[in-house]
């Protein structure tokens, strides 16, 4: 590509020229400045002949997105990442996770529950990659019950106790799931590595299990208030249920 040729070559001469002005080389400064004006006439006639290019072959394949072949091309990206994809153009199922191929804003989102990833690029093989590497991120994941658990307990024991304003534990008592999250987050580190896409999906996970660690009982509530709730999917069956609040029941 002769733009990129050009490029090249200005950003070495201009090291070069710099490097002589740092050293005080006066006749390296000479040679290297004639050298970077030949550079510059060089770039400014072929700059704009390779964004015309480039932007012809953009919309060329801005159109190619509202014909099916794209959309096959895209899915067959897809599954070659061993990815279970079900649906049409534009929504499509990736286990618990939505897939929307936008062709007119243009954009893709891949989604599990409210959260979405939205990606702005489409082409096939990079979306697969993109995608691929999103899904397999959370749902291979390690996820212990009773880990999960005992992590859960811990945190409801400190919202519980700021909500009651009393040292002891009112178990029974619900508490907001998302209080629950930022207890659990309570370092600003920790929100990076364990987002809440990740939180709802061991919620979703622990929603199959017996939900019950020692001698707790744990129970998700549900709630109309969309700002209050975390949409769950279940792993297994897709099933979709919002869940609000916590409680763990103690049973001695």
């Amino acid at each position: 590509m002769p733009l990129k040729n050009d490029l090249r070559r200005l950003n070495n001469v201009f090291r070069k020229l710099d490097r002589a002005t740092e050293t005080w080389n006066f006749a390296d400064f000479q040679k290297f400045r004639s050298q970077f004006e030949s550079a510059i006439a060089a770039l400014n006639d072929t700059w704009r002949k390779e964004i015309d290019r480039s932007e012809d072959e953009l919309s060329s394949k801005r159109r190619m997105l509202q014909q099916p072949d794209y959309h096959d091309e895209l899915v067959n990206a897809l599954r070659s990442h061993d990815l279970p994809i079900e649906g049409d153009s534009p929504n499509y199922k990736i286990g618990p996770f939505e897939l929307r191929v936008d062709t007119d804003t243009p954009l893709i989102s891949f989604k599990y529950g409210r959260r979405a990833e939205r990606i702005r690029f489409f082409e096939p093989g990079r979306v697969g990659i993109k995608i691929s590497a999103i899904y397999k991120r959370i749902v291979n994941r390690h996820f212990n019950a009773d880990s999960f658990a005992r992590d859960l307990r811990t945190a409801y024991e400190v919202v519980n106790r700021l909500n009651s304003h009393e040292r002891s534990v009112n178990w029974g008592r619900p508490v907001l799931l998302k209080e629950v999250y930022k207890v659990l987050t309570l370092r600003s580190g920790c929100r990076r590595d364990y987002t809440e896409v990740y939180f709802i999906y061991d919620l979703s996970k622990f929603r199959t299990s017996a939900m019950r660690f020692a001698d707790y009982r744990f129970e998700l509530g549900t709630s109309r208030d969309v700002r209050r709730t975390y949409l769950l999917v279940d792993p297994e069956t897709h099933r979709e249920i919002r869940v609000s609040s916590l409680t763990i029941h103690r049973e001695v």
